[in-house]
């Protein structure tokens, strides 16, 4: 994983504001698929929410308290459907976040 995130780094267009958490394998992913998890403990987003959070320009709090232009999770959710991946989000008000990706394997060349 530290791998992926040492690629990924110097091609962002502008500096991460915080240290990026780390992506997190897991087992439990299906055989074809390895899933990526990114765990946050900010705020936690309501369950009705968390479809929106994936809309361009769908904020769900003001500027003022939360920078940003509400593009960034819809330019991830593009990138995977391009790559016929699946993103999502499990979260509860108070507990934080935590975001996946789900990526087909490559198959395995013979």
């Amino acid at each position: 994983m530290e791998k992926i995130q040492k690629k990924l780094l110097p091609h962002l267009p502008l500096p991460p504001l915080l240290p990026l958490p780390p992506l997190l394998p897991t087992p439990d992913s299906p055989p074809q698929w390895i899933r990526l998890w990114v765990q946050d403990n900010g705020i936690g987003i309501a369950s009705e929410d968390q479809q929106r959070i994936f809309n361009v320009f769908d904020r769900l709090h003001g500027s003022e308290g939360y920078p940003g232009m509400g593009i960034g999770l819809a330019i991830v959710r593009k990138g995977v459907e391009r790559m016929d991946g699946r993103v999502g989000v499990e979260s509860q008000i108070g507990q934080g976040s935590r975001f996946w990706i789900e990526l087909a394997k490559a198959p395995k060349s013979q």
